[in-house]
């Protein structure tokens, strides 16, 4: 029971998440799609080891050592952790942070919204799966006559809101992203420490991060 538990839950993991990428009704952060046949082969050997003990050490030993083999020489179809699109999201959020403190420092902020959505688009895109979806962009939208930050998250991740409370006067910017799960409804990003919601606050002639908790 010891020798096959490892490859046992890790075939039982990846079926599972075949079977959820497959409805389609939840977003996710998965590479490529699992093989679940060769993963019903693992359990179909695992399942004939605990039917039918192997006594001679050397057996279970060869077996043990060709479901590692096997299992390393896979693709990461789920992808690591390190790599998680929400890593990418905040880099993205701090590069928006940096165009409005710029610009905004400058003087050359705009009051339109249309002009600020403008010059804080950005062009890339993000490995949020969902169903027959395997990327999509980052949208950037403005929030005019905003009276504080958008502390509900968007109908999908990668949507970055940056509220305006009026012209040259405050500006929140907050993100939706999976909060670096692998499945997950979209949540609004937070911070690690402590939990908080990330939000980016932009005063009239300074800038600071503020953890604000939600009302």
């Amino acid at each position: 029971m010891l020798w096959t538990s490892v490859p046992l839950m890790v075939a039982l993991g990846r079926i599972m998440d075949w079977w959820r990428l497959g409805r389609g009704d939840q977003w996710a952060y998965y590479l490529g799609e699992p093989i679940p046949i060769f993963w019903s082969i693992i359990l179909l050997i695992c399942a004939l080891c605990w039917r039918l003990p192997v006594r001679r050490g050397w057996l279970r030993a060869g077996v043990f050592v060709w479901l590692v083999v096997c299992y390393g020489l896979l693709p990461t179809q789920a992808g690591t952790m390190a790599a998680h699109p929400d890593y990418f999201l905040e880099e993205v959020v701090d590069r928006v942070n940096d165009t409005i403190h710029t610009h905004r420092s400058s003087g050359r902020l705009p009051n339109h919204a249309v002009d600020l959505r403008k010059i804080l688009s950005v062009d890339d895109q993000l490995h949020y799966r969902l169903g027959e979806t395997l990327n999509v962009p980052i949208d950037i939208r403005i929030h005019p006559a905003a009276s504080g930050p958008i502390l509900k998250a968007a109908e999908r991740p990668g949507v970055i809101d940056v509220a305006v409370e009026g012209p040259n006067q405050r500006i929140w910017v907050t993100a939706t992203g999976l909060g670096f799960a692998r499945f997950n409804r979209p949540v609004l990003l937070k911070q690690r420490a402590s939990n908080d919601i990330l939000i980016l606050e932009h005063a009239k002639h300074q800038l600071s991060k503020a953890p604000k908790k939600t009302p």
